[in-house]
């Protein structure tokens, strides 16, 4: 020992700037290696506090700070689940299912706590062992993709009905978790994007506290939403106010059309989707003598009505017929279903609210019994939910929609890996709006350089429903919608694509 260090004095004499050097060099490398050291051995779940460096620089996990405590169970961006046990997990499902659910559930729970206490590294591990178990749930998607978002992302979101109708929150949050995973994974010096998911229940009034919630959360660059034309016409002027960009990939009344210029849509505005029905059912159809039966409190409902009656080359046949109705039921529908028959109708036009839509089965029901007269209806009802009750009632219902599998297989066959089943045409449409958000914001990360960029006639691209492009004046998506007919218990396109 004495002999060795006696040689090293000897050489720190004879070049002492050389051996500074190497020992610069070698104090760099003895750091080095004890961070990794740490890194590998120096985590575990019960050190939450103590987070590997390939974590903390790309990871960020806390709770979202709620203004308006009436929103305190409705927003997350994964410190708490929104779509629990009650809500995912369903009474005909079988035990096998009801159990795997149960476990990604249960992982799903433990991510959120740990992305509650910040800690980032195991909130990942079980968000995607949770994913891992149950592929289909588009919450846990969206909350792997947040923790996962690094310093200072895009933060945009997603207001979605899931208390009152979780199969059509699940069916835009699809969308919007697929756009936000595609783009996240984009190669290069990219800000990547964090979705607050927002449960706004259809209602109007939730609708307005949360447009008033959002506007003032100055890290909300973008709104994905709403859902029900009620609710989006009911929050739209705060956002307009607020100078916060709304996309709605689902809203139709054409009252929404001109409200502001933050407003947009992915989805059609009635006038076109109307317009496009009543010419297929007169042209191709032979229907000139239409009756009309819809709900009379869905806004959507009533301007798509007006705007269907001002493009029919026909005759309304008028029966009153309200689905909303005190004490409607399949009774009544069968009499003003006689009623139209008596007057001279060959057709009839039937909806209700996105929330409603049993109204609906009851009078196709009602049709089907005796009179069984060509059914045309809006995009609301494409769900599985209308093929599974509406039977053979609905078999033949002509639909007006924005997208269908046939026109985007590639589209479909992602979705199809992404989710482990088929999606429909609101998971294309919230895929198109949270893709149109998320390019828009690339390019100028502020609210008011989103809303120039989105109204900007050289904005385009490529979605899963066609092209986008919006109306510099109303906001409104520019294209064509198509028609789809239930056969054989399936949607099946039938005219040709947008």
């Amino acid at each position: 020992m004495y002999q060795s260090m006696r040689r090293l004095l000897i050489k720190i004499q004879r070049k002492p700037a050389a051996f500074l050097i190497t020992a610069i060099i070698g104090l760099i490398l003895f750091i080095f290696a004890g961070l990794l050291f740490l890194q590998l051995t120096g985590s575990n779940d019960n050190q939450s506090n103590t987070l590997p460096i390939s974590i903390t620089s790309q990871s960020t996990c806390s709770k979202v700070k709620i203004k308006n405590d009436q929103l305190a169970q409705k927003i997350s961006l994964g410190d708490k689940i929104l779509i629990g046990e009650t809500l995912l997990i369903s009474k005909t499902d079988s035990q096998e299912v009801k159990n795997f659910k149960k476990e990604a559930l249960d992982k799903k729970q433990a991510g959120t706590e740990a992305f509650a206490k910040g800690d980032c590294q195991r909130s990942i591990k079980q968000f995607e062992e949770a994913r891992e178990l149950y592929i289909n749930d588009p919450e846990t998607l969206i909350y792997l993709n947040n923790v996962q978002a690094g310093k200072n992302p895009l933060t945009i979101a997603a207001v979605v009905p899931i208390e009152t109708n979780i199969n059509i929150a699940q069916e835009i949050l699809r969308g919007v978790a697929a756009a936000q995973d595609e783009m996240n994974q984009v190669s290069g010096n990219i800000q990547k994007v964090k979705v607050e998911i927002v449960d706004a229940e259809n209602d109007e009034e939730v609708a307005k506290i949360v447009a008033e919630e959002l506007v003032e959360d100055d890290k909300i660059l973008a709104v994905i939403g709403h859902n029900a034309s009620n609710a989006s016409l009911a929050a739209a002027p705060i956002y307009q106010e607020g100078q916060l960009v709304m996309v709605s990939p689902t809203s139709t009344a054409s009252s929404l059309s001109g409200i502001g210029t933050f407003i947009f849509r992915t989805s059609f505005s009635n006038k076109v989707a109307a317009g496009k029905l009543a010419d297929y059912a007169v042209s191709t159809m032979n229907k000139s003598k239409i009756a009309f039966c819809i709900d009379s409190t869905a806004k959507d409902n009533i301007t798509f009505r007006q705007e269907f009656i001002n493009a029919l080359t026909g005759e309304e046949i008028d029966i009153e017929c309200d689905v909303s109705a005190s004490g409607f039921n399949e009774e009544i529908a069968e009499e003003k279903i006689n009623l139209a028959v008596k007057k001279g109708a060959n057709g009839l036009f039937v909806a209700s609210h996105v929330d409603r839509l049993d109204k609906l089965y009851e009078v196709a029901q009602a049709n089907q019994r005796k009179h069984k007269l060509a059914l045309f209806t809006n995009e609301t009802p494409y769900t599985q939910k209308t093929l599974e009750i509406g039977g053979q009632a609905v078999e033949e219902l002509m639909l007006v929609v924005p997208w269908h599998r046939d026109i985007n297989r590639d589209f479909s066959d992602k979705m199809q890996k992404l989710w482990g089943g088929g999606v429909n045409w609101r998971t294309a449409t919230a895929y198109d709006a949270t893709k149109a958000v998320i390019t828009g914001l690339r390019q100028d990360s502020s609210r008011q350089g989103l809303q120039q960029i989105l109204q900007g006639s050289n904005f385009s691209f490529q979605g899963a429903t066609g092209n986008i492009r919006f109306d510099d004046q109303t906001g409104d998506r520019i294209g064509t919608p198509l028609i789809v007919q239930i056969f054989n218990n399936e949607f099946i396109k039938v005219s040709s694509t947008p």
